[in-house]
């Protein structure tokens, strides 16, 4: 019996972990206009700025796995509550970090605990849902990321810029918005103790799971090849990831709470387009809504850096960000439909590790080249390719490779619905 089919996809559950995934969206992206700087203010230089992302993840690709396994034995809701509290207490210790080498450890520790606090969430999501449902469901929470995604620079750029013209030097105004965020965390820790519940279907598979042997999980071609995808997803990320505030205040001069502004508006985007594509997929399928948004996020990070002027760079910035929008609740609910129900926590912690291993990689090489060829110029095919578009052709160009092979390789389950 599927105990999952008659329930509402608007839960209390679900209602709350999408508050989650707003939370460490925002506390994620709140930087994302001025954390370069930030950095090197520190004393750090700029080639060394993808260390610092990087750092943030590390500790998932070790524990992702880990993390996995417990959440198949004792449940998400815990997890989540751990990762929470960390996000508190690490979020505060970043906005008073003294050098860059304290800030380096504590990016380290704060990546464990927002990795089982998203983990946590995504697994208690799908096991909160009819499997019909999933990709609104998914489309819900993405979109609530998506809104913290989009208030996050904006946010923290409007905390800094306010920080500042109260008298604060640049540097300190750099570190309230972590610890105003932080008082977020104790927010959402509440809520998930008070209103989120483990699902009933995942009681009754506990003892089960925690029979079996969880070294054991049998990969799918299918599951082989979602694992790959997170792999090359994570890689293309993380490539560009720290480029955006570089690229408007290198190439265009534009000031930190512009480019918060401009960060924000594309997360506004995504806001919307997330949540219907999410709907969409449960009827069209996931492969060709993946491949719609995946298509068009990719052709616009190969254009985005040769654009000639700020608001045509600006605007090919939001078709990117509205691209991934629409992909994203797709690939979620397939690497759900794709998943063993006993060993689900433990799959999802390979796929999140997977990401983490080019999501940790990755930003190191994409700074390294964008500092690099910043002032060099190539001549291919009769074009002139300025230095600085290297990382993100490289982002593209390993994006579509990812998404090639789950359309050909991946084979999504079939769900009827059963909701009454």
């Amino acid at each position: 019996m599927n105990l999952t089919a008659t329930r509402k996809v608007y839960s209390s559950t679900v209602l709350v972990l999408g508050i989650v995934q707003f939370v460490e969206a925002l506390a994620f992206f709140l930087p994302q206009a001025y954390f370069p700087r930030y950095i090197t203010s520190l004393g750090a230089s700029v080639a060394s700025v993808g260390i610092f992302v990087s750092a943030f993840t590390l500790s998932s690709v070790v524990l992702s796995p880990v993390i996995g396994r417990l959440i198949d034995r004792i449940g998400g809701k815990k997890l989540i509550l751990g990762g929470l509290a960390g996000d508190f207490v690490f979020g505060l210790l970043t906005g008073l970090a003294p050098t860059w080498h304290w800030l380096l450890v504590i990016r380290l520790l704060d990546g464990a605990a927002s990795a089982a606090s998203t983990l946590s969430s995504e697994v208690l999501l799908i096991d909160s849902v009819s499997a019909s449902r999933r990709g609104e469901a998914v489309g819900f929470t993405a979109a609530c990321a998506m809104a913290g995604r989009w208030m996050g620079p904006i946010f923290g750029g409007s905390i800094q810029s306010v920080s500042n013209s109260f008298g604060l030097g640049i540097s300190d105004s750099y570190r309230i918005p972590y610890i105003v965020d932080s008082v977020l965390a104790v927010f959402a820790f509440a809520l998930v103790y008070w209103k989120a519940s483990e699902s009933r279907t995942k009681a009754v598979t506990h003892n089960a799971a925690s029979k079996s042997e969880k070294g054991k999980i049998k990969f799918t071609t299918s599951m082989i090849f979602m694992v790959f995808f997170s792999f090359t997803y994570g890689g293309a990320l993380g490539l560009t990831m720290t480029l955006s505030a570089l690229l408007y205040y290198d190439k265009f001069g534009v000031q930190p709470f512009t480019i918060g502004a401009i960060l924000s508006a594309t997360g506004l985007i995504g806001f919307g387009a997330s949540w219907v594509a999410g709907r969409i997929s449960d009827y069209l399928g996931r492969k060709p809504v993946l491949a719609l948004g995946e298509g068009i996020g990719r052709i616009m990070g190969f254009l985005l850096p040769l654009m000639p002027s700020f608001n045509i760079t600006a605007l090919f910035h939001l078709f990117r960000k509205a691209g991934f929008s629409i992909s994203r609740p797709a690939t979620d609910a397939l690497k759900a439909d794709t998943a063993p129900s006993d060993h689900m926590g433990e799959y999802f912690g390979f796929c999140q590790t997977a990401y983490m291993v080019g999501d940790v990689a990755f930003p190191v090489i994409g700074t390294y080249l964008y500092s690099t060829y910043m002032a060099e110029t190539f001549n291919f095919a009769g074009f002139s390719i300025p230095g600085y578009a290297t990382p993100y052709f490289l982002s593209s160009l390993l994006g579509l490779i990812g998404l090639i092979t789950v359309l050909i390789f991946v084979k999504p389950q079939i769900h009827e619905d059963n909701t009454s």
